[in-house]
């Protein structure tokens, strides 16, 4: 991925949410935060072509990936995070030229 921007948000599964007594995104679907957070962003990036948002925004497990070139397109994402779950880890990378990143 070349893209300038990685945002990278782990989640803790529905199980560990329960246990934990922290809040499902959706309780009535026993829908977890990394499957919230990833159709929100489906929802914010609607304009992208299917083939398009799949190299944009990665779901795997409990862990949602986003790639922008632009910073100001993660603003939501940041917004959602901090607003309306309760993620585990949230990394910002700034991708170099070379593809390494600088956490941020």
């Amino acid at each position: 991925m070349t893209d300038r921007w990685t945002l990278t948000a782990e989640f803790d599964t529905v199980e560990e949410s329960q246990q934990l007594d922290i809040p499902l995104y959706d309780p009535e679907m026993s829908m977890g935060a990394a499957a919230g957070f990833y159709d929100f962003m489906v929802k914010q990036w609607s304009d992208l072509l299917d083939e398009e948002r799949d190299e944009y925004i990665v779901w795997e497990n409990e862990i949602v990936t986003l790639h922008a070139d632009v910073l100001d397109h993660l603003v939501e994402a940041l917004r959602f995070l901090v607003m309306r779950v309760v993620p585990k880890k949230v990394t910002l990378v700034r991708n170099d030229k070379e593809g390494e990143g600088n956490d941020h």
